[in-house]
């Protein structure tokens, strides 16, 4: 059976997707691809900021849909509270966006930054550098945001961050418990 699998790394304004095919004969998973919810930050005096908020919601959200069709299970980095409000506007827009796709009957499975971390380099304690590098050796042929400056061509970082953990949280997640216990189920 193949599985159609969704990596999120969710955050406020850089929401990172990665999508993938895992055959439960072979145990061989195959990414197809990535994406970024990136919304812009709008500066205008005259929207309020609780509509502000809605709309970057509803951008990330219209982004996720199309990726998350026939998905069969997503895993998702979930990030943690915080004592700073802006912190905790975006853990609480994250687990309200979570929320709406597990209510839509998405399946979902919670994976931690240490664990995705630890499986993409070895460390829990990799730096997001450590993790970007390791997920473009492991699957060069995604396509990662890439820039030439000065006729040096690296990743860029505020994207390739998001993606990479996007695909680490598939990683993580293919070695939970809960996805172990999916698979016993569907055979």
């Amino acid at each position: 059976m193949i599985l159609k699998l969704m990596g999120h790394d969710p955050a406020f304004r850089n929401w990172g997707m990665a999508t993938a095919l895992y055959d439960t004969k072979l145990n061989h998973l195959s990414f197809t691809g990535l994406d970024i919810a990136q919304s812009k930050i709008d500066k205008s005096v005259s929207t309020r900021k609780n509509s502000k908020d809605v709309s970057v919601a509803e951008f990330t959200v219209r982004k996720i849909m199309p990726h998350i069709k026939d998905t069969q299970i997503s895993f998702i980095e979930m990030p943690v509270g915080s004592q700073y409000p802006n912190y905790m506007l975006s853990y609480g827009y994250c687990c309200g966006i979570a929320g709406t796709l597990r209510a839509q009957g998405n399946s979902i499975i919670e994976v931690h930054s240490q664990d995705i971390k630890e499986i993409l380099t070895g460390s829990r304690t990799a730096s997001k550098d450590d993790v970007i590098i390791a997920c473009m050796k492991d699957y060069p042929h995604l396509d990662w945001p890439m820039q030439t400056k000065k006729g040096v061509t690296t990743y860029i970082k505020g994207r390739a961050e998001h993606m990479a953990d996007a695909v680490g949280a598939v990683r993580a997640g293919l070695v939970t418990k809960e996805f172990q216990d999916l698979l016993s189920v569907i055979g």
